[in-house]
């Protein structure tokens, strides 16, 4: 206990605290520039797609026993509720089944009604109708494709 009380204890306890003192000080001086960040979500309602028809060919490489589509044809109209009513500026469709194909050339038929759509007309690659199982439509307001 008689070694606690000597001053060489008392000085050397007092150079530690200004030591750590002095490293909070450089710490405390620390600056981080005000940025805008954050985190957001919101509800994606998309379009309804209806009124489906395909343009069938029988020119090469279709025949008449296998013929090919060579063009998808929809209505896409808002969907109940979206509260969206806007064209979207990006419409893709693609036929999948024994392989992919891309009609993503799709292009507005007529003007766009904010209640009822619009018609779209695609023409791309010649999927097989035997091959063929499903159609699926992606519309988006962002300008680049998404399929």
């Amino acid at each position: 206990m008689r070694n606690l009380l000597r001053p060489r204890t008392f000085v050397v306890a007092a150079v530690a605290m200004l030591l750590s003192g002095g490293a909070y000080a450089f710490t405390a001086s620390n600056s981080v520039p005000a940025t805008a960040a954050g985190n957001g979500s919101g509800t994606i309602s998309g379009y309804a797609v209806s009124g489906v028809t395909y343009t069938l060919s029988t020119a090469s490489p279709g025949t008449a026993a296998s013929p090919v589509i060579t063009g998808v044809s929809f209505t896409l109209a808002p969907a109940t509720g979206s509260g969206d009513t806007a064209a979207p500026t990006v419409v893709d469709a693609v036929i999948t089944g024994t392989s992919a194909h891309d009609y993503s050339s799709c292009s507005l038929s007529a003007t766009w009604s904010t209640s009822t759509g619009g018609s779209y007309a695609c023409t791309g690659a010649d999927a097989t109708v035997a091959g063929a199982t499903s159609l699926a439509v992606t519309a988006s307001a962002n300008s680049t494709s998404t399929l």
